[in-house]
């Protein structure tokens, strides 16, 4: 395949006029035609320092109690207590307000530690999952 080259548009939607209508109206109004090589939208999450390749990732209860807060990719944290108990977690990614995957009736034995490993792509394949592992330690 033959490199054309051509003017291309690489930007976050937030970056020119605030949301992708807004995109859409600068392009058309103050560049028609301009971009030949096409227009690629960039992920709009909040992330770890590179605008949205890397979404933070925000582990809570459904009562609102964050556990985790903005954990980067391939960030390990430490350790939050819990009773022994069933729980309810939710995953959100980014700066979403509702929850993008929920982890339902883990039970969590006193004097355990425990690890959830959020896996998998938002959006994408494969789909965003989790593991549960009882540490052992």
């Amino acid at each position: 395949m033959a490199v054309k080259n051509k003017v291309q548009l690489i930007t976050y939607p937030d970056s020119l006029g605030g949301d992708l209508k807004t995109l859409d109206n600068v392009l058309t109004k103050y560049f028609p035609n301009t971009f030949k090589g096409g227009i690629h939208i960039l992920p709009p999450f909040p992330s770890s320092g590179d605008r949205g390749f890397a979404p933070l990732t925000y582990l809570g209860l459904p009562n609102g109690i964050i556990l985790f807060n903005q954990a980067e990719y391939l960030e390990t944290t430490g350790y939050y207590q819990l009773s022994p108990g069933i729980y309810n977690f939710e995953i959100l990614l980014g700066a979403s307000e509702s929850p993008t995957k929920y982890i339902k009736n883990i039970t969590l034995d006193g004097c355990k530690f425990y690890t959830i490993y959020i896996i998998g792509l938002f959006n994408d394949k494969p789909p965003l999952g989790y593991l549960f592992v009882d540490d052992a330690i």
